[in-house]
């Protein structure tokens, strides 16, 4: 126990300065965690995004070979 510790007990009561310090401490933790929960969530949301392209990227590759082997690129020998 520190000397502040010592002198609220003898005292028996906080002051104004240590009850406002402590609730300040208790809305940054809330806060705090308010922001780590957000950063997960994001986080989560992020990778689901990432994912989706990642197939979206797959599909549009097979698209691209499809289309290219129902018009297969004219060639300039044949039409002159």
């Amino acid at each position: 126990m520190d000397r502040t510790e010592s002198l609220t007990t003898s005292f028996g009561h906080r002051s104004q300065f240590e009850r406002e310090k402590e609730r300040l401490i208790v809305e940054i933790n809330q806060g705090m965690d308010t922001v780590n929960r957000n950063l997960i969530q994001l986080n989560q949301n992020l990778e689901s995004a990432i994912s989706l392209s990642a197939n979206f990227g797959r599909i549009a590759s097979l698209w691209s070979e499809f289309g290219t082997i129902i018009n297969p690129p004219a060639e300039d020998n044949d039409t002159k």
